[in-house]
């Protein structure tokens, strides 16, 4: 802002600072940025000016967004030129009647774009880290329950009008502790559930929901999977979401297309979306781009029609719904997986009757604010507690998800939910199989021919052999079977020829040094027929 003879800021009689329009671009830019001090619905994020919308909803590239869901918006250039105006009376000096005069001025386009693209503001500029509509478990172990801006987590909590008048205690006793825990498990008393642990593992879901922004770290997917349709997964998901923010959560399509996956997970990034539901999925489920979001914390693309790279956090608390869902050879997304298993034994579950809560989602509306407060009664109490540990399992990449949400739990008087991931690890490990068909066909080779190590190419010579010789006598079985099957596996071979070499040497690479039960796939020395391989015992 400029300053007068006395090095004292001008400012003008409507209160707002003045800024001298000339040729010093860099000065104009910091008092510009300087000038939005007073701008209560602008903040910066991830090196962005930005503010808050309510979006209108959309239903466009397999994305569903319910109307009304706040959104984080880059400010325009149109609406920065606006602001930069009403913000600052700005001058520029003109000769009038061979004198020079201050005369009113707008702030120069260079201006507008300089202040838009800087990367970096001042502190007076609040800095956003999300919106939120649900009371919220913070970093340090408060609440946030007073709507508006939190100054200490960057959240903007826009208060339900039906939360409004209600509080988590400060201190909860055991007993505020036992009532939170069975409110929500009467809650979910009708749904079936494979086991307790999988009851566990929808409260370690709804738990996160509220705490997301105490846990300084990633958090599992959280998948509701059915053995049947119409066994109630949709329903269970619609109430975690009528709980959480009283709409729908944000419906994305299960994407094909890497590129378009990563494009979409970008965009919601960026617009601060807090809650993704990956719905009905019926293909095998994970991609590079879901496990990176899910890891790393940070998204980033390319963005449209430019060569620039665009990033954004990605805090998303991310749900999915499948029945019998199988996870792609090769994606690591089921060991970030929590599944929340159903299981009935109905033909027509929708049929079933004698529901404790008829229809459940208008309890759950009516009961929003009870529901919502036990839920933060149990986080705030455990942490109240002094985060007592309870001797748990680690589960690797999730630790600090783990030490305050299955923790949590645990001392609540529920089961781990570690042990429906366990159960799901087990079923959804296809490598896991392909691995042991891999190294023990290996063997098998190896002790036949009495050999201490073999190529790929020479197995695959003789199994071509096998094969023709196969056509003209039908009764001949292959001698190698698992071997033959478990290249087959590797290299998706569906046509029943056998794979060439040369891909079967590149897939197999990244089982190298593959344990399975007391055994290791080594590769050894390279010859001219590619790398030669072996199976050694190793000590458990």
């Amino acid at each position: 802002m400029s300053t007068d003879a006395e090095g004292e800021s001008q400012v003008s009689e409507s209160g707002h600072p003045t800024i001298i329009v000339d040729h010093e671009l860099e000065r104009m830019c910091d008092e510009a940025a300087l000038s939005l001090e007073g701008r209560a619905e602008l903040f910066q994020r991830a090196g962005n000016l930005v503010r808050v919308i309510n979006g209108a909803g959309s239903k466009l590239r397999g994305l569903i967004r319910s109307p009304g869901e706040p959104n984080i918006q880059s400010i325009p250039l149109s609406q920065m030129h606006l602001m930069l105006a009403s913000s600052a009376d700005w001058k520029k000096w003109k000769k009038d009647e061979g004198e020079f005069q201050l005369v009113p001025s707008l702030p120069p386009d260079k201006v507008v774009k300089g202040v838009l693209e800087r990367g970096e503001y001042p502190q007076c500029i609040r800095e956003l880290q999300a919106v939120i509509e649900t009371p919220m478990l913070r970093l340090d172990h408060q609440v946030i329950q007073k709507p508006g801006y939190d100054e200490y987590s960057g959240l903007l909590y826009l208060q339900p009008r039906c939360l409004e008048g209600h509080s988590v205690p400060e201190f909860p006793n055991r007993e505020d502790i036992d009532e939170a825990r069975e409110l929500l498990l009467d809650m979910i008393f009708d749904f079936q559930f494979r086991n307790e642990s999988h009851r566990s593992a929808y409260l370690a879901g709804l738990l996160t929901c509220h705490a997301r922004f105490a846990i300084d770290g990633n958090i599992p997917l959280f998948m509701v999977t059915a053995n049947s349709p119409r066994t109630g997964k949709t329903l269970l998901t619609e109430i975690t979401s009528e709980l959480v923010v009283g709409r729908d959560f944000t419906k994305m399509s299960q994407h094909v297309d890497e590129e378009a996956e990563r494009k979409v997970i970008t965009s919601l990034a960026m617009s601060g979306c807090l809650y993704v539901l990956i719905d009905n999925i019926s293909k095998p489920f994970g991609s590079a781009a879901l496990d990176m979001a899910l890891t790393t914390g940070t998204v980033s693309d390319r963005a449209m029609h430019t060569f620039s790279m665009v990033s954004a956090p990605w805090k998303a608390v991310t749900w999915a719904t499948a029945n019998n869902p199988q996870f792609k050879q090769g994606s690591d997304t089921a060991m970030r997986t929590l599944e929340i298993a159903l299981e009935t034994e109905l033909d027509r579950p929708e049929i079933r009757q004698g529901f404790r809560h008829h229809p459940l989602k208008d309890y759950v509306k009516q009961n929003r604010a009870r529901l919502v407060m036990a839920a933060l009664t149990m986080l705030r109490g455990y942490c109240a507690a002094g985060r007592p540990d309870q001797g748990l399992k680690n589960w690797g990449g999730f630790d600090e998800w783990s030490r305050l949400i299955r923790h949590c739990l645990v001392w609540c008087g529920l089961p781990d939910p570690y042990e429906a991931h366990a159960e799901l690890l087990e079923s959804a490990d296809t490598d896991r199989q392909l691995k042991e068909d891999l190294i023990m066909g290996l063997k098998e080779v190896l002790d036949h021919y009495k050999a201490e190590s073999i190529t790929f190419s020479e197995i695959l010579t003789e199994l071509e052999s096998q094969i023709e010789y196969r056509r003209h006598n039908q009764n001949q079985a292959i001698s190698f079977p698992r071997i033959h099957q478990a290249l087959m596996q590797l290299c998706n071979v569906r046509d029943g020829r056998l794979p060439p070499s040369n891909v079967v040497g590149n897939r197999i690479k990244r089982f190298k040094g593959s344990v399975s039960g007391k055994h290791q796939l080594v590769p050894l020395d390279r010859g001219m027929h590619g790398f030669r391989w072996t199976v050694r015992e190793v000590s458990q």
